[in-house]
């Protein structure tokens, strides 16, 4: 004979599903949202956490908190300059002379310059190079190239005379440079008569690398 029987209802988890998905959407939205974010600003965040960053919109530099105080990351602007002299007629021997230098591709963001002197507006750890080329003269033993920090002498180097090439004379001074400090370039030579200093990128110039904070 026939059977009839009436099936129980089957089940729909679809709402229930997509209930629990939107719960837990809303929880990581709510995570997410209380995650601090990269703050930028031209002053530093207040009661910060260790490891926080946040970017001197002023400055262009990048700083992490880490723990005690903030940090130089990293500095978004340019990081080097290479500046040629007009050179010098003709150097009086015996007497330590500023070389000058051009200013076309002063990077003003890490130095200024003026009348021979540079100086540091951002702070942090520098390679600095000099080097002067000279004049041709067989006389004398030496020509000097040094450079001085706040005054006091840094760096220098000398190359003997040449009759036959232009000699140089160059130094490299690798330090840790704070706001305001001062750099010089000298040069002296014991010719015993006036030499020049030949210009010019490929003769003599300055160049500086900021390759990091302090």
């Amino acid at each position: 004979m026939p059977v009839s029987f009436t099936p129980d209802n089957i089940p729909r988890y679809e709402a229930q599903f997509l209930n629990y998905v939107n719960q837990n959407f809303q929880r990581l939205k709510n995570v997410l949202a209380a995650v601090p974010k990269e703050t930028i600003s031209s002053t530093a965040p207040s009661n910060p956490y260790t490891g926080e960053t946040y970017y001197d919109s002023t400055t262009q530099t990048v700083y992490r908190y880490n723990g005690t105080a903030w940090k130089e990351e990293s500095y978004m602007g340019n990081r080097a300059f290479r500046l040629d002299s007009p050179g010098l007629a003709a150097m009086v021997t015996g007497t330590l002379t500023i070389i000058p230098f051009n200013v076309g591709s002063l990077d003003t963001d890490l130095m200024t310059y003026s009348a021979g002197t540079f100086t540091v507006v951002k702070a942090g750890y520098y390679v600095i190079n000099a080097n002067i080329a000279w004049g041709l003269s067989a006389v004398g033993t030496t020509r000097e190239t040094f450079i001085t920090h706040n005054g006091v002498y840094a760096s220098g180097s000398a190359s003997p005379p040449n009759a036959a090439v232009n000699p140089r004379s160059s130094t490299c001074y690798p330090a840790k440079l704070a706001a305001g400090d001062t750099l010089i370039v000298y040069g002296v030579h014991d010719v015993g008569a006036p030499l020049a200093v030949v210009g010019g990128v490929s003769a003599t110039y300055f160049e500086i690398v900021r390759t990091g904070g302090a």
